[in-house]
């Protein structure tokens, strides 16, 4: 049987250890990696475009952007399928005015229009689904499409 002499054990163990190091340092990167994806992810705008009853009277219905984000929203547009319809007041129906573009939105920051009235809308037959897509862009100019 032989034996390892002393330079044969410092060299596996030279060996491990350089194994170990690499390994470390590989997971080290991963973990930077996944922490940068994880840091974007937790400030990137995430703007947001729903339906909101008025507080001051629930028949009248408002449509709301919002940035629910923790950073602001740039160059906000919202195409919406099919486009938004709302009662006139004298049974027939017109366009919901909205943005073009929204150049900005700050966290928290809200833009909001009149919709329709409820007790308006009922009778008439207009769509009452909408599918809306959602472009928008950050500080850094990279832009996200959502629906």
């Amino acid at each position: 049987m032989t034996s390892w002499t002393a330079e044969t054990w410092i060299a596996v163990g030279t060996m491990t250890t350089a194994v170990v190091a690499l390994a470390a340092g590989a997971l080290a990167v991963w973990q930077v990696i996944e922490m940068r994806r994880t840091r974007e992810g937790d400030v990137r705008p995430y703007p947001a475009v729903f339906m909101e009853s008025h507080t001051d009277n629930p028949q009248l219905v408002d449509l709301v952007v919002q940035n629910f984000g923790r950073t602001s929203a740039y160059n906000i547009t919202v195409q919406f399928d099919p486009p938004l319809l709302r009662s006139d007041g004298h049974g027939g129906s017109d366009a919901v005015g909205t943005f073009d573009e929204l150049p900005v939105l700050v966290p928290n920051q809200d833009w909001r229009t009149l919709w329709d009235v409820g007790k308006d809308r009922l009778p008439l037959e207009i769509p009452t689904r909408h599918a809306a897509v959602l472009h928008y862009g950050n500080e850094q100019g990279k832009m996200f499409v959502s629906n």
